[in-house]
């Protein structure tokens, strides 16, 4: 699941990038950059040193930023609809999220608290109890907050815009839902849901980044072609 989950969410990213009309080669080079980040702090987020040996496993909060760091240094070397490119993939995030935990309610990582109540859900396996299904109802969620964010990135011309409505809604889904899961303890903030504060700051500040650096460029393009123009009439 978490295989599939990447690759219809960067397929679905290719798409929206040829939509805005983004030539072959970008969008080859991109997903190539992009994917190795993804993975690369997918994992590293999740490398654990224990007695039997180094642990990896898939995090997908971590995955998620390095998505974004893959498509800012992107979007640094080709310089070419920023934007777009940006948004085709944040935009297919929740997509990619909400497939990898349907993967992670068929075997029961990151499972909810125990509960008794109805769609109570039991494992036939490590996992002794009966829980809340946290993954599916995170899964439903996110699959939804795609299709919102699909329509909005259709629909609307600033694109800045479309992200930050994305961040909006995925932020507070993403800090409730650690009150559902096993590990909590009842805190009011518990330090899974300052991770996900830390990463969303730094997901955040890396496409604002990006738009500074995208802005100031385009201003300084405009100011020299006015000033082309300037001369031309001048002769």
């Amino acid at each position: 699941m978490i295989v599939l989950s990447v690759l219809i969410g960067f397929l679905n990213a290719v798409i929206l990038m040829r939509r805005s009309k983004i030539s072959w080669q970008i969008i080859l080079f991109t997903c190539i950059l992009t994917i190795m980040c993804t993975i690369a702090c997918s994992l590293m987020a999740s490398v654990s040193i224990t007695e039997g040996g180094v642990k990896f496993s898939f995090s997908g909060l971590g995955a998620g930023v390095g998505m974004i760091i893959g498509v800012f240094i992107s979007t640094l070397i080709f310089n070419e609809k920023n934007d777009h490119i940006m948004t085709s993939f944040i935009v297919s995030a929740p997509l990619m999220y909400g497939i990898a935990k349907i993967g992670c309610f068929l075997v029961g990582c990151c499972h909810g608290k125990e509960y008794f109540g109805p769609l109570a859900v039991t494992y036939h396996n490590k996992y002794e109890g009966t829980y809340f299904p946290i993954q599916l109802v995170e899964s439903v969620f996110y699959l939804l907050i795609f299709v919102i964010s699909l329509m909005l990135a259709c629909k609307m011309k600033n694109k800045i815009h479309v992200i930050a409505v994305i961040f909006a809604i995925v932020l507070p889904v993403r800090f409730v839902s650690e009150y559902f899961r096993y590990y909590n303890d009842g805190s009011i903030i518990s330090s899974e849901q300052i991770i996900v504060l830390i990463a969303s700051v730094v997901a955040a500040t890396l496409v604002i980044i990006r738009h500074i650096i995208f802005d100031h460029s385009s201003g300084m393009l405009d100011q020299g072609e006015r000033s082309v123009q300037s001369l031309k009439n001048k002769d």
